[in-house]
């Protein structure tokens, strides 16, 4: 799910930890405000997973020649979205007000892909020119991938779960160096800081 529904599971008890990759525009940080907002005075433990990066998937040979988000205003041209709360919407959200460019007047803009992959699924499938992805929804299915900047994706969970038998299992796997080489090797992720602590 988005990292916005991510962060209101882990606050209405319906799971144990929550992904996110929610960068503020204001301060350049990732996750902290986005985590603050939605969890309030409850305590938290934040923990790195991996960076990862995010950019535009294009049909294989980019036969529209897309070099960046400016171009998402040519007409014509149809993209596919991400969900509201997710962190490609806000990148893209972000992409488009800087560049002037009115979300209404994109064909695609309400159409809307679950996941990574399905993103580029939707790509691969003829049914949209472009859409925000990771490097690896695009490899996996042999798109076009131009890079648009790096994301750092963190594990959030509350403070007094930290010592639970599954979140324990969890820490361990992620400080695991054989964990962390399996997952860069497998999604081409940066794992440098897997499993160091973010914030508390």
């Amino acid at each position: 799910c988005s990292s916005r529904e991510a962060l209101r599971a882990l606050v209405d008890g319906r799971a144990h930890v929550a992904g996110v990759h929610l960068r503020d525009q204001k301060s350049g940080e990732y996750n902290q405000a986005s985590i603050r907002r939605a969890l309030g005075q409850r305590r938290s433990i934040v923990v790195n997973f991996a960076r990862w990066e995010l950019g535009l998937a294009t049909a294989a040979g980019n036969p529209l020649a897309i070099r960046g988000f400016a171009d998402l205003g040519r007409p014509g041209l149809k993209i596919v979205n991400r969900e509201d709360g997710s962190g490609a919407r806000s990148v893209l959200d972000h992409a488009l007000d800087e560049a002037g460019i009115q979300r209404d007047r994109i064909a695609g803009y309400q159409f809307e892909a679950g996941g990574h992959l399905e993103v580029a699924a939707v790509i691969a499938a003829g049914l949209a020119d472009v859409g925000v992805t990771i490097r690896l929804g695009a490899d996996a299915y042999g798109l076009d991938f131009i890079p648009q900047q790096d994301e750092r994706y963190d594990l959030v969970m509350l403070e007094h779960e930290a010592d639970s038998t599954p979140i324990k299992a969890m820490l361990d796997a992620l400080n695991s160096r054989r964990f962390a080489r399996e997952i860069s090797q497998l999604c081409a992720y940066d794992t440098a800081q897997m499993g160091q602590v973010v914030s508390i």
